[in-house]
């Protein structure tokens, strides 16, 4: 019988399509951006987009850790290491953006899948560049880029696990960690250590919703 422990390990190549079920089945059961980007697009869309950003999943500069229970797979991050070697910095410089610079989104081999709502799409993205690029210093700090956690095994410290890992790697390096926060997750980061530095509210009443979409740019700091 599988153990129901869980497991924390480095991901791999063929973790690749679970990790982004993972995403899609995380981000359109909690939050309504997925609802107004993606609701239009056909199955599969998602998990295809954010392939592309999953891919690789281990390199210098970056580091995906996927928590397993019961053989399978239930949550993982991706985290962007701090590195001071010329080739990883150079590594950093080629990879594309596609979640906070329009000018990669524009620039990549990428194609935004039929019915995808790009004006919400390219807001968001566009709502902390100027943030990340004044506070965020690649190569010296560290950068939380995803973390999802399948629904069916939230509430079992998977996440919890996941973030450990890096804050733990953040304290060994001696360093800082960012990141974007959804609406749900800032109270999840907030009770780990993380505080907020900005906030950027988008209006989704412009996109046939009510209220606000508040995101928040959050940092770890390091205790020094």
């Amino acid at each position: 019988m599988p153990s129901s422990e869980l497991i924390l390990s480095p991901a791999t190549d063929p973790d690749i399509p679970r990790l982004a079920q993972i995403s899609t089945l995380a981000f359109s059961t909690h939050d309504a951006a997925y609802r107004i980007v993606w609701g239009q697009t056909l199955p599969g869309a998602h998990d295809a987009a954010i392939t592309h950003l999953l891919l690789p999943p281990q390199s210098s500069t970056r580091c995906t850790m996927k928590v397993t229970i019961s053989e399978q797979i239930a949550g993982f991050a991706l985290w962007y290491l701090p590195t001071n070697t010329v080739a990883a910095a150079e590594t950093n410089k080629k990879t594309l953006d596609l979640r906070s610079d329009p000018k990669d989104v524009e620039t990549s081999s990428w194609n935004p899948p039929p019915g995808m709502n790009m004006q919400f799409f390219m807001e968001k993205i566009m709502s902390f560049g100027e943030a990340k690029k004044r506070d965020y210093v690649e190569g010296r700090d560290m950068m939380l880029d995803l973390c999802f956690v399948d629904p069916e095994y939230q509430n079992r410290g998977v996440g919890k696990m996941l973030l450990e890992w890096g804050m733990q790697k953040a304290d060994e390096f001696g360093v800082d960690i960012w990141l974007v926060s959804t609406p749900d997750a800032k109270g999840f980061y907030e009770r780990a250590g993380w505080e907020t530095k900005q906030e950027a509210a988008m209006d989704l009443g412009k996109f046939g919703e009510s209220g606000e979409y508040v995101r928040r740019w959050m940092v770890r700091k390091l205790v020094r």
